[in-house]
């Protein structure tokens, strides 16, 4: 059941081994597409990347396949908001901890740039903020609704399988009463792009020694994660509750088809899992 906050993270398809086994070449692509990495920094970047896949491949896919193989049997019964946020915690538990593996590397590229990649930086952050608008600012009211109910609606297809005509309308009421703020987002978005280009702009005029910068690095990504604007936590606070109540309102409003088919997904992406993790070995 707690899959549905999460699935977007793990594939939610049944390609997920031929995406993961491209991760290292879209990993290095988003990369390059955010600081354009000059080529003497790109055999480096190429390594730190292979290195922190061969990492998430031996170490935490296994962790992914057992958490998997532990929501499979509960997806045949009803939830609740306590195991939907418990579900989310653990993805946010991954999420961290992946994070972390990957300091040592941040902190020595940070180091290396440019002021010109710095700023290439800034605009790549202004055209995704274009996109964030397109997406989810729309000028019209109910245009904006219509966006957010699709993106929820595919997000629980993709693991129940189609929703009733009843389901969709419950949904539509649900999201409706959402929290959720746009604007909020927004201005907690370019925050963080702020706090990134600062800290980099920061490195690259001081050069303090590696082990301080890794140390900068780290509590940047900490303010990414765990913003320290007091107001925003309290919002993200009150969102996630009420996606967690969602989350668990829906599922104990599926049919046994639809647990069904989402204990099936679950399998075939754990087996994914698994088969990825095994490949680390061989």
């Amino acid at each position: 059941m707690g899959l549905l906050l999460s699935v977007v993270l793990m594939a939610g398809c049944s390609t997920m081994r031929l995406a993961y086994n491209q991760g290292q070449h879209m990993a290095y692509w988003w990369l390059d597409n955010y600081i354009d990495v000059t080529d003497e920094q790109s055999p480096q970047a190429r390594d730190e990347i292979s290195r922190w896949f061969r990492w998430h491949r031996a170490t935490q896919l296994p962790a992914y396949a057992q958490s998997l193989a532990q929501l499979r049997q509960e997806v045949l019964h009803d939830g609740t908001p306590a195991q939907a946020c418990r579900w989310w915690g653990e993805v946010t538990r991954w999420r961290d901890l992946a994070a972390e593996h990957a300091l040592p590397a941040m902190a020595d590229l940070a180091l290396k740039l440019t002021p010109e990649q710095i700023e290439h930086l800034q605009n790549r952050y202004q055209k995704s903020n274009r996109e964030f608008r397109k997406d989810h600012l729309q000028e019209d009211h109910e245009e904006r609704q219509q966006a957010r109910l699709k993106r929820s609606t595919e997000r629980a297809e993709s693991l129940y399988g189609r929703l009733s005509p009843e389901q969709r309308q419950w949904l539509a009421q649900r999201m409706a009463a959402s929290p959720f703020d746009a604007e909020v987002s927004l201005r907690e978005r370019q925050r963080r792009q702020q706090d990134v280009l600062q800290t980099l702009r920061a490195l690259q005029a001081e050069r303090p020694a590696v082990e301080q910068a890794r140390a900068r690095v780290r509590e940047l990504v900490h303010r990414l994660m765990n913003s320290p604007d007091a107001h925003y936590r309290s919002y993200h606070d009150k969102l996630t509750a009420f996606n967690c109540e969602l989350v668990a309102q829906l599922h104990n409003r599926t049919t046994a088809d639809q647990r069904q088919t989402a204990q099936d997904k679950l399998h075939g992406w754990e087996k994914d899992l698994r088969a990825l993790a095994a490949a680390a070995e061989s």
